[in-house]
């Protein structure tokens, strides 16, 4: 028979057992709590107590108020205060460098002239906004940001594909009125051939410096072309390669330049990157990123098909001198939701009625026959030529039928390959470009797929 424990004291390994235990228990509690995320106590708004200087004490909580709104509302004038001098040019003109911080409340507080400020009102009542597309449309709302104001090169990107309609020249003459650099970068240029992406180079390279540019589809392994400094001097099968970004050391070079004072030392350099929806800007960013210099790096700012996807300001520091913002997309003309979407700067998501898209790209080809040719399609018979929108109707009842979409009881799916058609025309499967001069659409010869 076992005898019994005369002590009564607690084993050491049964204490600690009892404690792991315990603080287990807490922090299977904490973790739950966490997941539920209970209500805590709300915190008291701190409120004036009742004594004898109250009201004076929120009498000169007010005038600070006051104060910070006026010295708000003069930063946001100074780009407003240029366009009312560039379209009332006289004596009395008030330039940003003359004005005195103390001096632009007064300039506000007076009354202005409502003819001066006609132009601008014009401009912002063609202004609007989508919020559900996530997108920012407005054409004077980079104008009016901090980030334009302060910046001292402006790089505005644009698509190679149809450079006019990404273009805004309001924006170049409003940086040039404001003593900024302007630099105009044609992304996308290896979707056109290389004579046609160099008549555009030679023509806006009379408005501002102007540089050719592909930035890499493939933002998981850029790799920047340091052989050839030139996009023109670059090789079509080196151009052709996904993860290749040519054109860069060219743009860098550019900024470099713009860093170095008249003595011939650097000075730092504040970039603002603008443009409209989906012509690579955060793209350009990645490549200009100095962990993307030595040819792979990380991925700065998210990258995607759709447009909108860079919804907030993105800064980055390219070297010591050197300071790039990437902007949100902005929407700077007022077009129809057909136009925006053809050019991909609506999402195919938002868009309406799909065949009327193809219409609109058929009343914009130079020659349709192209595009029959392009899919190996037989061309509609008929002596005259059809309208765009027959044309858009037959095309995508032969395009449906040659990918098989098809509903039940064999009927064509138009929807369907419509929408097809759409993503390869704005993904650059279908390789379409303009010429300067010129607002139809052509069409190269053979598929890029």
């Amino acid at each position: 028979m076992k005898l019994k424990k005369t002590s009564k004291r607690q084993e050491l390994s049964h204490k600690y057992n009892i404690q792991h235990k315990i603080s287990a228990h807490k922090k299977k509690i904490r973790k739950l709590a966490k997941k539920i995320k209970t209500p805590g106590r709300k915190k008291k708004v701190a409120e004036i107590p009742n004594c004898i200087f109250k009201e004076e004490i929120l009498r000169k909580v007010e005038r600070i108020k006051e104060i910070k709104q006026k010295e708000k509302l003069s930063r946001n004038t100074l780009a407003q205060l240029q366009l009312v001098n560039k379209f009332a040019p006289n004596e009395e003109s008030l330039s940003i460098n003359q004005v005195q911080p103390t001096s632009i409340a007064e300039h506000i507080s007076r009354p202005v002239d409502e003819s001066l400020l006609a132009p601008l009102t014009n401009i912002a009542k063609d202004s609007y906004t989508d919020s559900d597309k996530g997108i920012n449309i407005s054409n004077v709302q980079i104008v009016n940001s901090k980030i334009f104001t302060e910046c001292d090169v402006v790089i505005q990107v644009i698509d190679a594909r149809n450079p006019e309609f990404f273009r805004y020249s309001e924006l170049e003459e409003l940086a040039k009125s404001m003593d900024k650099r302007m630099i105009i970068v044609l992304n996308k240029s290896d979707l056109v051939p290389k004579n046609v992406a160099s008549s555009w180079l030679e023509y806006y390279r009379k408005f501002c410096p102007s540089v050719l540019l592909k930035s890499g589809s493939d933002s998981k392994n850029p790799r920047i072309c340091t052989k050839h400094k030139s996009f023109l001097d670059t090789p079509r099968h080196i151009v052709q390669q996904a993860s290749s970004l040519v054109g860069i050391m060219e743009l860098s070079s550019l900024l470099a330049n713009y860093s170095r004072s008249e003595d011939g030392e650097r000075k730092r350099v504040i970039v603002c990157l603008v443009g409209y929806p989906n012509v690579g800007k955060s793209s350009l960013v990645n490549a200009l990123a100095p962990e993307n210099k030595g040819g792979r790096g990380n991925i700065t700012s998210e990258t995607g098909a759709l447009p909108g996807i860079t919804t907030s300001n993105k800064s980055v520091h390219i070297d010591k001198y050197t300071h790039l913002t990437d902007t949100p997309g902005q929407i700077f003309h007022k077009r129809n939701d057909v136009e925006n979407v053809v050019n991909g700067v609506v999402s195919l998501h938002e868009a309406g009625d799909l065949i009327e898209c193809i219409s609109y790209v058929f009343s914009r080809l130079e020659d349709y026959r192209q595009l029959y040719r392009f899919f190996n399609l037989t061309c509609i018979d008929k002596t005259c030529k059809p309208s765009a929108s027959e044309l858009a109707d037959d095309f995508i009842y032969k395009y449906a039928i040659a990918l098989g979409k098809l509903k039940k009881g064999g009927i064509a799916d138009k929807e369907c390959a419509a929408r097809i058609f759409l993503q390869k025309w704005i993904g650059g499967k279908i390789c379409y470009y303009t010429i300067p001069g010129s607002k139809y659409f052509q069409l190269h010869t053979s598929s890029m797929d």
